[in-house]
């Protein structure tokens, strides 16, 4: 039973992880963000 948790655990905790990053990208790079909409 512990070790499903644990993966679901690290599944959010990687999709935040990336979430993160990428938010603070495209943060830092509004252009990108417009050749995406295009």
């Amino acid at each position: 039973m512990r070790t499903p948790k644990i993966k679901i655990n690290l599944n959010y905790f990687i999709t935040f992880v990336i979430l993160a990053l990428f938010g603070n990208f495209v943060v830092k790079s509004p252009e990108f963000i417009y050749e995406l909409r295009i």
